[in-house]
């Protein structure tokens, strides 16, 4: 099979061999100026002066090779103190077919605190990461960087070797020990888990996704491919509600059984500082039950990570009736005849 080399990449000596179509001298050596196969033209009986000449064909199908603004999938090798390396696995959505490797250098893995990084405490080998390819650095190597939010450790397993999940963009968890380990983690959850749109309902609250949107925006997509969207009021959450793959809650009686009665996978979260705190006691008592998964303002990431939404079973409206016929014969009422 015919060796497959990228723009960069040395041939061979310049001293010793001619360039070729599809090569330039640089440094004293044959580079490829082009993707496609490298080639070795012998030289021909009778010629002792003529070299051998290398040429790199394209070939008929183009490649999968990683280029500058790409988003790769990549498995770490091996760590020091300076870098990461890695080996390019996945370009976008389509796999490599030649071996490319790549390094994430400890001023590459976030944007912020960058004199506060250690790679240890950002990746380990065997780790899945999805990067984005800055430049090539030596031949098949590549300079790497995870420094946005939507790049990062998208697997890895615990010290337990159990599939962790994030619970920040520094940590993620252990679902069977509770463990909690340093990474420098992927940090959209819905993303992570295939959701494509956000919609939220902020009320009259001062709160507004300015994290989230630009100035002055009510809606724009983001870097990872997440659209997302706010209002305030609308007259009826009903369309929005049986619309949605997932619903995200406070834990009022009213917006948790309307999106029960609409079988809507729910996770709730109850407001703490209620005084006498039913939401709690109800989020708790339909969790158990099956019907919702409960979580609070610190591990919602890490319970949206691990949930199971096939797990939830539906809810069953109570029938009033027989409360009323207990509190009719309590008080001597005879039922109306039909």
């Amino acid at each position: 099979m015919a060796e497959v080399v990228t723009p960069g990449e040395r041939l061979a000596p310049a001293a010793e061999y001619d360039a070729g179509s599809g090569t330039c001298i640089r440094d004293s050596f044959i580079c490829a100026t082009l993707v496609g196969a490298k080639r070795v033209l012998p030289t021909s009986d009778g010629q002792p002066d003529q070299r051998p000449r290398v040429e790199v064909v394209r070939s008929g199908v183009e490649p999968v090779v990683p280029r500058a603004g790409d988003v790769v999938t990549a498995r770490v090798v091996r760590i020091n103190p300076r870098l990461a390396a890695v080996d390019i696995l996945c370009v976008g959505p389509k796999p490599v077919r030649q071996r490319y490797s790549g390094v994430i250098r400890v001023q590459d893995v976030r944007a912020t605190e960058i004199d506060k990084v250690q790679i240890q405490g950002s990746f380990r080998p065997g780790d899945v990461v999805r990067a984005e390819v800055l430049s090539l650095g030596d031949a098949r190597s590549y300079h790497l960087t995870t420094a946005k939010n939507n790049l990062g450790v998208v697997y890895a397993k615990s010290v337990a070797g159990v599939p962790m999940v994030p619970v920040s963009w520094q940590e993620m968890v252990c679902p069977q020990t509770k463990a909690v380990e340093s990474r420098k983690a992927f940090a959209d959850t819905l993303v992570a888990r295939g959701y494509t749109r956000l919609v939220m309902q902020i009320g009259s609250a001062e709160y507004t996704p300015r994290r989230l949107l630009p100035p002055n925006r009510r809606a724009a997509r983001l870097h990872s491919g997440l659209y997302v969207e706010y209002f305030q009021f609308v007259p009826s959450l009903g369309e929005h509600l049986a619309a949605a793959a997932l619903v995200i809650s406070h834990a009022g009686s009213g917006s948790i059984f309307e999106s029960l009665r609409l079988r809507r996978p729910l996770v709730v979260v109850p407001n703490p500082l209620l005084m006498d705190n039913h939401q709690v006691e109800l989020a708790e008592k339909l969790e158990r039950d099956g019907h919702l998964f409960a979580a609070t303002t610190d591990n919602l990431a890490a319970v949206v990570a691990a949930m199971d939404p096939s797990r939830l079973l539906p809810y069953a409206a109570g029938d009033p009736a027989g409360i009323v016929r207990c509190v009719d014969a309590a008080l001597g009422m005879r039922p109306k005849p039909l």
